[in-house]
């Protein structure tokens, strides 16, 4: 287990066209929520309402970090956006089609296919 404050979590990020990216590395879990969470919410108030999570480099997410992400969608929607998953390894994938994550994001197989689809 690690130490309180060690983040779990690390995020690069890009903008095309009307979409901000997020390159997610890491874990989405109750120990790194709250960066997910933050990155989320500056990403939202520097006006960026079109969001693809890319997880490629995501392998674990827990109940909590499943929770942040529905969090993140109600937020997004709440300013009139979208926000799609992009790239999600294999055990993050099987993890999102167990809970039917798909029938309320959308998934794609990879960034450029997410943003082709507007």
């Amino acid at each position: 287990m690690l130490p309180m404050g060690v983040k779990k979590i690390a995020a690069r990020s890009e903008t095309v066209e009307d979409a901000f990216i997020l390159y997610l590395n890491g874990e989405i879990s109750s120990t790194s929520l709250e960066d997910f969470k933050g990155t989320i919410k500056a990403a939202l108030e520097k006006g960026h309402c079109n969001i693809v999570l890319s997880l490629r480099e995501i392998g674990y997410i827990d109940s909590s970090g499943i929770g942040g992400i529905i969090g993140a969608l109600l937020s997004v929607k709440r300013i009139g956006g979208d926000l799609k998953i992009a790239e999600p390894g294999k055990f993050v994938l099987n993890l999102f089609k167990i809970l039917q994550i798909e029938k309320i994001i959308p998934i794609y197989s990879d960034v450029k296919e997410a943003l082709s689809d507007r």
